[in-house]
């Protein structure tokens, strides 16, 4: 059986993205969700469980030759 491979198609991808800016509209106009609840629900982290996060500083030392 011959591997799968994935594609990536750009006009899936804007059509998608265009539905989804419809589905954020008609929330908001609607009021089932508010500005900050759409903030949290399309943010850069909302792919990730914050449970499972952790944000820690990290010290990288240089060596200068």
């Amino acid at each position: 059986m011959a591997p799968q491979v994935a594609y990536f198609n750009p006009r899936e991808l804007r059509d998608a993205k265009q539905h989804s800016r419809i589905e954020d509209d008609s929330r908001l106009e609607s009021g089932q969700s508010s500005v900050q609840d759409l903030q949290r629900r399309n943010g850069f982290f909302s792919c990730f469980d914050p449970s499972q996060m952790s944000i820690a500083k990290r010290r990288v030392r240089i060596r200068v030759a």
